[in-house]
């Protein structure tokens, strides 16, 4: 897990230096909120990913196997499309709230 984090941290990085410098050669002032929704925009594309690779790599079946508990909360087969559509949500509002932080400064300097 730590991998992941790390990786998801250092992919943001980029995307969150490009919203930095293009705010500074459009003369604006970057906000720091801004691009901390860029950085965890980025990281929660990531983490969309590795929940999709997850259900369909099959490990949620083994996860599900490796469990034998009755509890509500105990995992199902069937909860890969909740975890499916949930990743993909999460990666949707992660794409635009970094449309955002970018479209803010392409906005204001018109």
């Amino acid at each position: 897990m730590k991998g992941w984090a790390l990786f998801a941290f250092v992919a943001g990085l980029p995307f969150v230096l490009g919203y930095i410098v293009w705010a500074w050669k459009k003369g604006l002032q970057p906000e720091l909120s801004q691009a901390t929704h860029i950085l965890l925009g980025v990281m929660g594309v990531v983490v969309a990913v590795r929940m999709l690779g997850f259900t369909i790599a099959g490990d949620l079946s083994v996860l599900v196997a490796a469990q034998n508990s009755e509890n509500i909360w105990a995992l199902t087969a069937e909860d890969g499309i909740f975890i499916g559509v949930g990743a993909l949500a999460m990666a949707w509002v992660a794409v635009q709230s970094t449309y955002q932080a970018f479209s803010a400064i392409r906005n204001a300097a018109k």
